[in-house]
Parts: C-alpha cells; sequence; structure tokens
C-alpha cells in the first residue's frame, strides 16, 4: 500500500474512532441526566397566632407525574415521598405553631388539605445549555365543621445553567417554588381568619 492509501486508511480510522466517541460521550451524558429531586420546602408561619392544644390532621395530596418524556425535555420526579415530606415539614411548623397533630381527622379541631397534584418538574434538554422549569400549583382546604375554606395558589420559575442541570440544581427550584407556595398559603388573610379563629 502506497503511502496515500495508508494515510486514508488512517484518517478514516480516526474518523471512526472520533464518531464513536462522541456518541459514547452523548449516551453517558444521557445516562448522567438526573432524572430526580429531593423534597425539603421550608415552611414559616408569620401571621398565624400561636395556640394551645388544639389538634390538626394534615393530607398531603402528591404530584400526578407524567411519565412523558421526549427529546426536548425530561420529566423530573420525586427521589423520596413527596407526601411524607411535605407533611413531616408541615407538622414540624405547626407544632411550633402550639398544635397538636392527629392521624384521626374525625377528633381534631380541623383538617388540613394540601393538593399538589399541579406540581411538575422538567428539565429542556440541550448540549449548550439546559432550563429547569417548575410550574407548581397548590391547593389549601381547611375544615372544622360546619365550616370550610378553600383557597387555590400557583407560581412558576426558571432557571437556565450551563451544559446540564444537576440533582443539586433541580432540587433547589423545586423546593423553592414548593416553599413559595406553601408560605403564600398559609400566610393568606382568609387562611390565618380561618386558623386564628380556632382560638
Amino acid at each position: 500500500m502506497n503511502k496515500n492509501g495508508l494515510g486514508m486508511t488512517m484518517l478514516k480510522t480516526n474518523y471512526v474512532l472520533l464518531v464513536l466517541g462522541i456518541l459514547t460521550l452523548g449516551l453517558t451524558s444521557c445516562a448522567n441526566q438526573p432524572t430526580n429531586y429531593q423534597v425539603d420546602p421550608e415552611i414559616q408561619f408569620y401571621g398565624a397566632q400561636k395556640v394551645n392544644d388544639k389538634t390538626v390532621a394534615i393530607r398531603v395530596l402528591p404530584p400526578e407525574v407524567s411519565t412523558e418524556s421526549n427529546n426536548e425535555y425530561a420529566v423530573i420526579k420525586p427521589d423520596n415521598n413527596f407526601e411524607d415530606a411535605i407533611k413531616n415539614n408541615l407538622i414540624d411548623a405547626l407544632i411550633k405553631q402550639g398544635y397538636k397533630i392527629s392521624s384521626n381527622k374525625f377528633f381534631t379541631d380541623f383538617n388540613v388539605e394540601l393538593d399538589f397534584t399541579k406540581f411538575n418538574v422538567r428539565v429542556t434538554k440541550g448540549s449548550i445549555k439546559q432550563t429547569i422549569s417548575v410550574d407548581g400549583q397548590l391547593a389549601i382546604t381547611l375544615k372544622r365543621k360546619p365550616h370550610s375554606i378553600s383557597k387555590s395558589f400557583s407560581r412558576s420559575q426558571e432557571l437556565t445553567v450551563a451544559l446540564k442541570a444537576n440533582q443539586a440544581e433541580i432540587t433547589g427550584v423545586a423546593n423553592e417554588v414548593a416553599g413559595k407556595l406553601l408560605q403564600t398559603a398559609f400566610n393568606d388573610k382568609s387562611v390565618i381568619s380561618f386558623m386564628n379563629n380556632m382560638q
């Protein structure tokens, strides 16, 4: 084989190796794409008064997470139990306010239901940058016979990051949205009035 033929063979071999390397890198990037986030929002009450020996039961409806995914975006799911994480954080906040927690809604002063079924976390795919999008809606219902109150709150937030979004970034945006929804709900004037009238 002459030098030109040898050179062409080496060029083709290098090209094939380059293509294989790019494909491998692409597959590795896809495989390393985070698919979940940790639920741990901060919950604070600013307007609700401290109470003594009032009992509350809590129910949390977790997100209805879609399995839909395509070449443009990936649906990100909670890694831990969404319902338990929200409930435990709310229990801590209520205990600090002086409430007692009951697992039986029939033996309480009032009941709280938090509906997070419309809480969606997505990452828009891209090789140079990715965008984390969280669209959250919280419907809160408080009941004490014969009274009840229901309100709905929504919040959306995006974060664009260089190259690939990691789990910490996704977790940060998701918890900020969930935390702001809870904070807004429990500092709403009508919700505060309902809770304060439990005295």
